[in-house]
């Protein structure tokens, strides 16, 4: 018995860490394009998880972002939509992949059509944003929360923690 919990303690610290991982990679990322690739190869190794999706989803936007070529965009951000979809379904209820899902839609122009759950993911945010209070990423995702274009004033109110 001692061995299972043992174990299992492992299996969770090495996820947390990978995480965290994934978390300083992410913000090394959102400014430096230099960082994108080390960010996919990271949450590519744990594409079998939610989080890992999201992040695989958002290095992918950051390689959108990041291309001159439109066609690269737009494939680049249609993968990315698609990887988001598959991790919110894997776990619709994690704060930080709404968060991520949030992040990506805000940032793509409406015609590509990926706003479509930003509202729900909004409302999602408000609605648990006692779990972001000292998550790894509160100071980013306050920070974007407070300036980005996608939430009124009422909303960014009422996402400050």
């Amino acid at each position: 018995m001692r061995a299972v919990i043992l174990a299992l303690a492992l299996v969770l610290l090495s996820l947390s860490s990978s995480t965290a991982v994934l978390r300083s990679t992410y913000k090394e990322a959102l400014t430096n394009p230099d960082k994108v690739a080390q960010l996919a190869r990271t949450a590519k190794a744990q594409i079998g998880t939610a989080v890992g999706k999201a992040y695989y989803a958002t290095a992918l936007g950051f390689e959108a972002r990041d291309s001159y070529v439109p066609t690269t965009k737009y494939s680049k951000a249609t993968e990315a939509w698609a990887y988001f979809d598959q991790a919110v379904r894997q776990n619709s209820n994690d704060a930080e992949i709404r968060f991520l899902r949030f992040s990506f839609a805000c940032e793509t122009p409406s015609m590509l059509g990926m706003k479509t759950y930003m509202q729900e993911d909004i409302g999602f945010l408000i609605n648990h944003k006692q779990e972001l209070i000292g998550h790894g990423l509160a100071s980013t995702i306050q920070q974007y929360c407070n300036t980005c274009d996608c939430l009124t004033a009422t909303q960014k109110a009422s996402l400050r923690f």
